[in-house]
């Protein structure tokens, strides 16, 4: 399957995002697998693999509880779904 450079750019720019990347890292990771792509050093590959260890330590992270008492609870997510 072939796909443009800005396509691969826009895709992995949203997935970035998704991912909490605030907008600037986003767009410098997307053009770095872009890039990478582009000259055939399999950026997919390595985006891939990279995820792996992105998902890995996102696992083990665990929201904080900040304060709580009996009707409430101020959660920090830390960037994540919670």
């Amino acid at each position: 399957m072939k796909i443009s450079l800005n396509e691969l750019q826009s895709v992995c720019r949203k997935a970035f995002m998704g991912m909490g990347f605030t907008a600037g890292h986003a767009d410098d990771a997307s053009a770095m697998v872009a890039w990478m792509q582009s000259y055939k050093l399999d950026g997919m590959k390595e985006l891939s693999e990279g995820l792996e260890c992105v998902v890995a330590s996102a696992a083990s992270a665990r929201p904080n509880v900040i304060y709580e008492d009996a009707d409430l609870a101020v959660v920090d997510g830390q960037h994540m779904s919670v």
